[in-house]
């Protein structure tokens, strides 16, 4: 059944398993946080690990030899026992439950009380680069999200090709090779591939000649053009050689439009106390104290299709020059009457400032 159609007509309350059945159905991963939690999405150390897991749960759930699992069985199994112990036998193909496709991501009482200290702390730069992770952008500690460039990905596929290119810059393709071992996969990995160490990596990310790195030790072909990773493709990654190229004293000098796509990443609710750079860079964009809640979501929901669109860059320079109303507007991008007065708001500021008012905003 439908998700919106059992949140309607059922009598029972939904459970992280349906969202989880509704996700497998369409092919999607889990997005809902506490559907992660409970089925092992967030005990995943890099994006190899959680591309399996979907997999998993289809068999569990749509193609068992015997019966499909219903998501009130799985939800209650989910409660009372690991899933691991479950999928043994059950599954269509029972290696795949024994392989470390499973391994650590059932138990979630047992995996919170045995894993080191360390392991929980996946915020740690080495960490999550060896990792191929992508930094929470939500962090206020650490700005890796930001400051690595992420920030100039438009989704999440890209960012988790960027988070490979860091990967395969610092430690090869070790992690690649390593993990398809592990499940017993001939890997076509190349164990010769140069690396840069630690000391060098974080020199270049202090001195802006990051991008330097990459030219020196070829990963992917650099950074310029259509890499292999397909991140060329990526609306604004062209832009990562100029972003990286600002050394550590100068980082505020960067366009403020990679803060406003930072505002755009957090969660809505998240409070920007712990943001400074953020807040004073969205107030270019029409983010100010006075605006009300109805009117931040408005602002968000046109600059989110702006940016799918248009080149960021591009963006930015229309707030510059007292144009971004018009800028949204040309790509046929709805503005709500609440937004579009912020941004008309903001036009005739940035033209005084110019020190051209346009008469037809006059």
């Amino acid at each position: 059944m439908p998700l919106a159609h059992l949140a309607k007509c059922s009598a029972r309350s939904i459970t992280t398993a349906d969202i989880l059945f509704d996700d497998v159905t369409k092919d999607q991963f889990p997005r809902d946080e506490e559907t992660r939690e409970a089925f092992g999405f967030n005990r995943c150390f890099h994006w190899k690990e959680e591309s399996r897991l979907p997999g998993l749960y289809r068999g569990f759930l749509l193609f068992l030899h015997d019966r499909e699992i219903s998501p009130v069985e799985l939800n209650k199994w989910q409660k009372t026992a690991p899933l691991r112990g479950r999928s043994r036998g059950s599954m269509p193909y029972p290696e795949i439950a024994e392989g470390d496709t499973s391994r650590g991501f059932f138990e979630t009482s047992i995996y919170s009380k045995t894993q080191p200290q360390c392991v929980h702390q996946l915020q740690g730069p080495e960490n999550l680069i060896l990792r191929a992770s992508i930094p929470n952008p939500n962090s206020v500690e650490l700005d890796l999200w930001y400051d690595f460039g992420f920030a100039l990905c438009t989704d999440e596929y890209h960012e988790k090709n960027l988070g490979a290119l860091y990967s395969k810059l610092v430690g090869g393709e070790s992690l690649f090779r390593d993990y398809d071992t592990s499940l017993g996969i001939a890997s076509n990995c190349d164990a010769t591939l140069p690396t840069c160490s630690f000391d060098e990596f974080w020199r270049a990310w202090r001195d802006g000649t990051m991008a330097d790195l990459f030219d020196k030790y070829s990963v992917d072909g650099g950074l310029d053009g259509d890499t292999g990773s397909g991140l060329g493709r990526n609306i604004g990654f062209h832009h990562l050689r100029e972003f990286l190229a600002f050394p550590f004293e100068k980082h505020e000098l960067r366009p403020s439009l990679w803060r406003l796509k930072h505002l755009l990443a957090l969660d809505d609710n998240t409070p920007l106390t712990g943001f400074p750079e953020i807040v004073e860079a969205s107030h270019e964009y029409g983010f100010t104290p006075q605006i009300d809640a109805q009117t931040r979501i408005n602002l968000r929901q046109s600059y989110r299709e702006l940016l799918d669109t248009v080149d960021p860059l591009e963006v930015h320079r229309a707030m510059e020059r007292g144009e971004l109303l018009g800028c949204s507007e040309s790509q046929l991008i709805f503005v709500g009457e609440r937004a579009r007065d912020v941004l008309q708001k903001m036009n005739l500021t940035r033209l005084k400032k110019n020190g051209g008012i346009s008469h037809k905003l006059a």
